[in-house]
C-alpha cells in the first residue's frame, strides 16, 4: 500500500497550473477576469463614495 501511495505521490508532484489546455481561452479569461475585477473596484469606489 505505502509503495503504490508513493507512486501516486510522484506522479502529481510537478506543479500543475490552471488551465484550459488552449493559449487563446487562457488569454480571454485572463482579460475578462481582469475586466470583472476592475469593475468590482471602481464600483465599490463609487458605492463609497456616495454614501458619505
Amino acid at each position: 500500500m505505502r509503495i503504490r501511495l508513493a507512486a501516486a505521490v510522484r506522479s502529481y508532484a510537478a506543479s500543475m497550473g490552471l488551465s484550459t489546455g488552449s493559449p487563446t481561452w487562457d488569454a480571454v479569461l485572463q482579460i475578462g477576469i481582469a475586466g470583472v475585477l476592475l469593475v468590482t473596484l471602481v464600483l465599490l469606489v463609487r458605492d463609497y463614495r456616495n454614501r458619505r
